[in-house]
């Protein structure tokens, strides 16, 4: 089926344990390697069963593994987290959907125009100072009083 891709990634597996110091992440390698086991055992399985489910199930499972080890193989060695590589791909599928390096659109007036009114901000006549403007409500903490001859850290 995928025999191909299979002995790449194991060739590559091999090849990174020569030289480990091309591995970022260790616990992306040794879940490679289970997949690679996965792969080895669903395959035997899929040639000696003669059922149609069965070889159907052992195809889907052999694809899942396949994906997995291609995406935990580039983990591993590019040092990239699966939730950092899913955030590249919305990031990509994002701009496929706009057209490419599509930029976002900045709206510039025309000369000796003033902008809208902003009307998301509420000014509160209450809070006022002499010029005018609305005042930040000022947040005070007090701090435990302490005794400057007691250590910070018990020393016993």
């Amino acid at each position: 089926m995928l025999d191909g891709l299979t002995t790449v990634i194991a060739a590559f597996f091999l090849y990174c344990l020569a030289r480990q110091d091309m591995i970022k992440n260790k616990t992306y390698y040794y879940f490679t390697f289970a997949c690679l086991l996965g792969i080895v055992l669903f395959s035997t399985l899929y040639y000696f069963l003669n059922d149609v489910y069965g070889r159907g199930f052992c195809a889907i499972v052999l694809g899942v593994l396949h994906v997995a080890a291609l995406l935990l193989t580039m983990g591993y060695v590019g040092g990239v987290t699966l939730r950092g590589m899913a955030g590249e791909m919305k990031d990509a599928v994002d701009d496929f959907r706009a057209g490419g390096d599509a930029k976002k659109s900045v709206i510039v007036p025309l000369t000796g125009q003033q902008p809208a009114p902003r009307t998301d901000r509420v000014d509160r006549p209450d809070r006022t100072d002499s010029s005018g403007e609305a005042e930040r409500p000022r947040i005070v903490i007090d701090l435990p009083k302490r005794d400057d001859d007691k250590p910070q850290i018990p020393l016993e």
